[in-house]
């Protein structure tokens, strides 16, 4: 499976959701982060991850990245 190979359906997107999160909170643990509760400076982390399992272009700036 390649860079971007999976369909972004409702059901991958919830699930790449989940998965994201469980290790977001890992990472914060894991490198001595405040856990806000949410995804609060994980745009980056989450774009990449997206970025590879669904494709896409990232877009954005200095304070927030996102895929389009």
């Amino acid at each position: 499976m390649g860079m971007g190979s999976l369909p972004a359906t409702e059901a991958t997107i919830a699930a790449a959701k989940v998965f994201f999160a469980k290790r977001w909170k890992e990472w914060l643990v894991e490198n001595g982060r405040p856990d806000h509760g949410d995804l609060r400076g994980a745009c980056v982390f989450a774009t990449a991850f997206a970025h590879v399992l669904f494709g896409g272009r990232p877009v954005g700036n200095w304070h927030h990245l996102r895929l389009e």
